[in-house]
């Protein structure tokens, strides 16, 4: 979550919502750059790229081609992150477009989202450290 709020980009406060009983703002913007391509990579998308055959040097060549990816935080009075929305659309097509050059009837995709909702936060339950952890501090 850092990565977003510390790099989102042309950002605005576009209302308020509750989420999990929690008043929070809505904020949207762009991650651009490095900081865009830090939130693919943490989005585990390489792994889905590297299998259609796009190599990682293909993903940041046509990140540089996408102005930015929108992103959308809903945040609590307190601070934290209680959801979060990444529209990969123009990355999604770009990949398509690179696997499907010069076919006859290319795939077009309409929307693709990320959307994540989080909660439990602080909420671990009490556990022992085990003496053997303990130990090889």
């Amino acid at each position: 979550m850092d990565l977003y709020l510390k790099n989102i980009e042309a950002f605005k406060v576009t209302g308020t919502e509750e989420i999990n009983g929690n008043k929070t703002t809505v904020v949207e913007g762009l991650l651009t750059g490095d900081s865009m391509e830090e939130a693919l990579k943490n989005s585990g998308i390489e792994s889905t790229t590297a299998g259609l055959g796009i190599s990682t040097e293909d993903l940041v060549t046509l990140m540089d081609s996408v102005e930015g990816m929108p992103v959308k935080l809903w945040i609590s009075e307190d601070g934290y992150v209680m959801q979060y929305e990444l529209d990969m659309t123009a990355m999604m097509q770009g990949i398509l477009d690179v696997m499907s050059a010069g076919e006859e009837n290319p795939i077009t995709i309409s929307k693709t989202l990320v959307h994540m909702t989080c909660s439990n936060f602080d909420a671990v339950p009490d556990f022992e450290v085990p003496a053997e952890a303990l130990a090889a501090a």
